[in-house]
């Protein structure tokens, strides 16, 4: 039975959202061209023109269920720096700066952590975050794929794995976080990968000419990889 998946898009809000800013840019337009034909004073420009940034945010707010942090941060950021241009100390920017860097990390923190793999045929998709997983493939024709970690610690045990083509490709991103590949020993491992500030560490052992290779491509960014039997 082949089943039909449709994507419902809510589009109650597009024509508000639309209004909005389609009134700010007008309204931003109007005043740079009577600040340009001198009947406004260019002084209120300068002091006012960051409310651009809350009329962006008010947008994004606007839109449902995407763009909410990026809409807060532009509205607090225009109103701060509309309450400096005025002369207010209290609300200057650069006092308040860490408080998008905490809000950053609250987000994350509220996100929870998360890991999936999946298997696609023969194929690995796995994604993992602040996450410590453990996880196997006893695929009967290993085609490689691909492995994207953020401080998450990850052992993916290919032991029983089968790869009958002479070749497949294993992308890995580990950022801040640790791997251990175990691969079987019929194997011949090459790694193609790159460390900054990491450690990638091949503790197979060399295999005749002619075994299947799997090759390692990618990024170890402040991470460690191991791969061994």
């Amino acid at each position: 039975m082949q089943s039909t998946h449709i994507r419902h898009q809510n589009t109650g809000s597009q024509p508000g959202h639309r209004a909005l800013f389609g009134l700010g840019l007008a309204a931003i337009g109007t005043l740079v061209l009577l600040g340009n034909l001198h009947i406004v004073d260019t002084a209120l420009l300068r002091n006012f023109w960051p409310l651009a940034l809350v009329l962006f945010g008010l947008a994004r707010l606007a839109m449902p269920g995407r763009g909410r942090m990026a809409g807060i941060a532009l509205v607090l950021v225009g109103a701060m720096l509309t309450a400096q241009n005025l002369g207010s100390d209290l609300f200057a920017l650069r006092h308040w700066w860490p408080v998008f860097i905490i809000a950053a990390g609250l987000s994350m923190l509220r996100r929870g952590a998360h890991g999936a793999m999946q298997l696609q045929g023969d194929h690995i998709a796995t994604q993992a975050s602040f996450s410590n997983l453990q996880q196997r493939s006893d695929a009967t024709d290993f085609q490689g794929g691909r492995i994207d970690l953020n401080c998450s610690n990850l052992e993916l045990d290919l032991g029983n794995a089968r790869l009958n083509a002479p070749e497949a490709v294993l992308q890995i991103d580990a950022r801040l976080s640790g791997l251990t590949l175990r691969v079987p020993q019929g194997w011949q491992v090459v790694v193609e990968m790159s460390a900054s500030a990491g450690s990638i560490t091949d503790r197979t052992q060399p295999q005749a000419v002619g075994a299947p290779r799997l090759v390692l491509r990618g990024e170890a960014l402040l991470g460690s990889v191991e791969i061994r039997h």
